[in-house]
């Protein structure tokens, strides 16, 4: 009878030993990141954002290339979406309506779609690839595949959505830029 509560004493004492000599994990709470809410851009149409795809190797874990071929990804920190499905939403605030706005029929509106090929933090900067489309009426067409880098400030998870938020501004004020030279030709040709 006496050496049923001593096993039980002597088990728990390996399990509180064993327990003992393992260190505390650095980190065990998850961390969400997400692009700022951007200043809208007004455009002379309605513009028309198709949901962006992605073909990063991370869906929701921010990356850090190393080297050319070595990416690193962080269980702990990572983006509230898909890096397409962010841009879609990051694009719609952008070009959003006021709220008193008319709606304006289909083909009037300038069209946008993309596909996310970098989304991620390098060398002390953040990168964003896009290979995009922005179509007006039938036949006008922009095609292009750009990459956007910007400084990081540091090498932490903040500043790293801080700066990724700074490229998806510049990348929607370019789209700005091109599609008025698809809705006004005319003054494109002037510069």
């Amino acid at each position: 009878m006496k050496i049923l509560p001593l096993f039980c004493v002597g088990t728990g004492l390996v399990f509180c030993a064993a327990c003992s000599i393992f260190p505390e994990p650095e980190q065990t709470e998850t961390f969400y990141y997400d692009l700022t809410v951007p200043k809208q851009i007004a455009l002379p149409k309605p513009v028309e954002i198709i949901p962006f795809s992605s073909v990063t190797g991370e869906r929701f874990r921010m990356a850090c290339r190393e080297k050319e071929n070595i990416v690193r990804a962080n269980e702990f920190h990572k983006w509230v979406q898909t890096p397409g499905s962010m841009l879609t939403k990051y694009l719609r605030l952008a070009f959003r309506n006021e709220p008193g706005d008319i709606g304006k029929s289909a083909p009037d509106s300038l069209l946008i779609s993309g596909t996310v090929l970098l989304f991620e933090m390098r060398d002390g900067y953040a990168e964003l690839a896009v290979r995009y489309q922005i179509q007006y009426g039938a036949k006008d067409k922009i095609n292009k595949t750009i990459m956007i880098r910007e400084k990081l400030a540091g090498s932490t998870p903040t500043q790293f959505a801080e700066a990724m938020s700074k490229t998806a501004e510049r990348f929607a004020l370019l789209l700005a830029r091109e599609s008025a030279t698809l809705v006004h030709p005319e003054a494109a040709e002037k510069k």
